[in-house]
């Protein structure tokens, strides 16, 4: 009777995303996230329905992110390149623009969002290692994630919604589907009635009967990485430029 529990009533099938619907929500979660930083680094965050707007920006890119990394991702070390290489060019605008501070003083939790990603990349990996030091690593990193990209919505439960995300598409379970509606709430907060437009968004835009199912992939290799460091140095100059 477990058995078939666990065999039938706590699995369903992995979601599917196509290459275009993929394509569609990272371009979604790019001008989400665009909106909410022109708000924030711009018009000193003035216009409340752009912060809502900027709300859908990690839940997308966490979704995309694992789909890739489950059904796409083939050179690991190019993706840890890539990822190290932009978030260490975005970093220093990131800080200066988007995150609250005083000046002079470093807050230690101001990681953008690259870091998160490479975060659940590397504790995904570990995972996969019965060693007893790769499990005491991948404790330790979880914890050194969230704290160090604790002013973001990509804290610990953002880094759990990744992992969550990602054991969702490998196996369908169930309990992941719980898992990232709940981590989904708490990257979310205060603002958590948006997890209903978000999940939308995600079903509408997931499977082969979803909308753009047909769509080849158009986005180019490396678009996001240069669209995110390349509007963070925006508007940080327009930002020192103008004394917005």
């Amino acid at each position: 009777m477990s058995t078939f529990i666990t065999r039938y009533r706590f699995r369903v099938q992995p979601v599917a995303v196509s290459p275009g619907q993929l394509d569609l929500l990272k371009l979604l979660a790019f001008l989400s996230m665009l909106t909410d930083h022109v708000n924030k680094a711009l018009l000193h965050e003035a216009y409340p329905a752009m912060e809502l707007l900027g709300r859908f920006a990690f839940p997308l890119f966490a979704w995309c992110f694992a789909y890739s990394f489950v059904h796409h991702l083939r050179n690991g070390k190019r993706f840890v390149a890539t990822c190290l290489l932009f978030g260490l060019l975005t970093q220093w605008p990131f800080y200066q623009v988007l995150i609250h501070h005083t000046p002079g003083q470093l807050r230690l939790g101001s990681l953008n969002i690259l870091a998160a990603f490479l975060f659940a990349f590397a504790i995904n990996r570990l995972s996969s290692h019965k060693a007893r030091l790769a499990e005491m690593s991948i404790y330790v990193l979880f914890g050194a994630g969230g704290l160090l990209c604790f002013d973001g919505s990509y804290a610990w439960q953002g880094i759990g919604l990744i992992l969550c995300c990602v054991g969702l598409f490998r196996t369908g379970g169930v309990l992941y589907a719980v898992g990232c509606a709940f981590l989904l709430v708490l990257c979310l907060l205060p603002h958590v009635f948006m997890v209903v437009p978000i999940l939308i968004v995600l079903v509408l835009f997931s499977g082969i009967v979803g909308l753009g199912a047909g769509i080849p992939r158009f986005l180019p290799r490396y678009s996001l990485y240069i669209g995110y460091a390349g509007h963070v140095w925006l508007l940080y100059l327009l930002s020192s430029r103008f004394h917005w």
